[in-house]
């Protein structure tokens, strides 16, 4: 063998040793650990991101807005009645019978619709309640199950900080600032992306919008 062979050949050898030994050492792509591997013990999580991105909410959104436009549109129905009972009542003679009756039922039909009104309103303020609630629930249970997955002892809630969003207020930034639990954190231990992944694959698997009765009625 020629010399110039000879070290052409010994090159190879040493090339290849340093190769095996780097892949024992350091591990080709399929060994590297994973983000879930490598996370530390805290995560942040943006719940307003949450509330604001996640399908079910905005499905919910739309369905509580169609219906308080229908609650406006029977008050408005509801008041005309009364205008128009106002109107009648005025060419009656007070003190006759005929006035003190429709004056009664002026009187009622402006009740039953200040009642009307008042339960509507109510109806879909608890259904706010209801289904925030529900939805947290299942935000928070979905944030332990990637936190047990990925090695999360803590995950902290992470707040934006948009002043542009609020009044422009020495009062409102200052509780804005107050408010933020997290200042600064690595991009890499943020778990939003995923919560809100997994919340709207389960929404969609359960049937997406047709689950979308009053809590009370569905169950969900």
């Amino acid at each position: 063998m020629s010399k110039s062979n000879s070290t052409a050949l010994f090159v190879v050898i040493v090339l290849t040793g340093v190769s095996a030994w780097a892949a024992q050492t350091l591990g080709g792509p399929e060994d590297q650990p994973s983000a879930a591997t490598t996370a530390g013990p805290v995560a942040i999580v943006d719940f307003v991101r949450i509330f604001n991105e996640c399908e079910q909410i905005r499905d919910l959104n739309e369905v509580l807005r169609k219906q308080e436009v229908d609650v406006q549109t029977e008050a408005k129905t509801r008041q005309k009645v009364i205008e128009d009972k106002q109107i009648e009542l005025s060419a009656f003679q007070p003190g006759t019978p005929d006035f003190h009756q429709r004056r009664r039922d002026l009187i009622r039909l402006g009740t039953e619709a200040n009642v009307w009104l008042k339960v509507k309103e109510q109806d879909l303020e608890a259904q706010k309640f209801d289904w925030t609630k529900i939805v947290y629930e299942k935000a928070s249970k979905i944030v332990g199950q990637i936190a047990n997955e990925r090695g999360h002892s803590v995950v902290l809630q992470y707040k934006a900080f948009s002043p542009d969003d609020t009044d422009q207020s020495l009062a409102s930034i200052r509780r804005m600032i107050q408010e933020r639990a997290v200042v600064h954190a690595d991009p890499n231990i943020d778990i939003t992306n995923e919560v809100i992944r997994r919340i709207n694959e389960a929404y969609r698997a359960a049937g997406g919008k047709k689950q979308l009765s009053p809590p009370s009625e569905s169950g969900n």
